[in-house]
């Protein structure tokens, strides 16, 4: 099972951007009956950005998000317009989206009603995804 980590990367620091894509990889892929490859876009940033990097890296995501199996999107960051796309390009080609919200931060309804799920904690999504896509019972 491919799953995309969708959720912003522009203007957070690097605790930010990792932390929640790490401990979501650790989990599910060891939980699940399944074999399950978390993709992590941010691990694919150059050190230095220029228009034709940028016009790249648009392609790599949403390439990536095609490819997906689920899409996990940080819900906290919702001035992300990569995340937009991201969400955009999963709704389209049918892939489910499952929205991670921590914080009391405001989801805007567009990104909420792409969601089949929302969770409002890590143990949430955890069992959320293992009841419904990444074990056999």
């Amino acid at each position: 099972i491919f799953i995309y980590l969708a959720g912003g990367i522009t203007g957070l620091t690097d605790v930010e951007i990792h932390e929640w894509r790490d401990k979501i990889k650790d989990v599910l892929e060891t939980v699940s009956s399944y074999r399950v490859v978390c993709c992590n876009p941010a691990n694919h940033i150059p050190l230095e950005v220029t228009p034709t990097v940028e016009r790249e890296m648009f392609e790599w995501d949403l390439w990536k998000v095609k490819q997906s199996d689920i899409v996990v999107c940080d819900f906290d960051h919702p001035q992300s317009i990569g995340t937009t796309w991201e969400l955009a390009v999963a709704r389209e080609n049918g892939i489910p989206i499952v929205g991670l919200s921590l914080t009391d931060t405001p989801v805007h309804p567009w990104w909420s009603m792409s969601a089949i799920h929302i969770s409002h904690s890590m143990d949430e999504l955890y069992d959320y995804l293992c009841t419904n896509f990444l074990n056999d019972d």
